[in-house]
């Protein structure tokens, strides 16, 4: 099944500066591993990566993260997954990288 990845938000990205969320940086409800993961989520949909979660599995300083990680991101709500179906009729599922995080 395809695999896209997007973010629902505007940030600015060159190569000195990412403009990642403070309160996620700050957040002391998150794990080192999740703010981890979240960054190289952002950038590497940031660089067009067609497979972040693949990527992620080969980047050393992320690969002890990614699962984790990304378990705690999704289930606090600051990276969705969605089964949507595109116009050719096939089921992708879509990683959306949010800003807000559950209540």
């Amino acid at each position: 099944m395809r695999k896209r990845y997007y973010t629902n938000f505007e940030f600015y990205y060159d190569e000195n500066t990412m403009d990642i969320p403070q309160h996620i940086l700050e957040s002391e409800q998150l794990s080192d591993a999740a703010k981890n993961i979240y960054i190289y989520f952002i950038y590497l949909i940031t660089e067009n990566v067609e497979d972040v979660l693949d990527a992620l599995s080969r980047i050393d300083e992320a690969k002890k993260d990614l699962e984790p990680g990304l378990e705690e991101l999704l289930a606090c709500g600051l990276i969705k997954n969605e089964i949507k179906t595109n116009e050719a009729g096939e089921e992708e599922v879509h990683y959306i990288v949010t800003k807000e995080m559950n209540e």
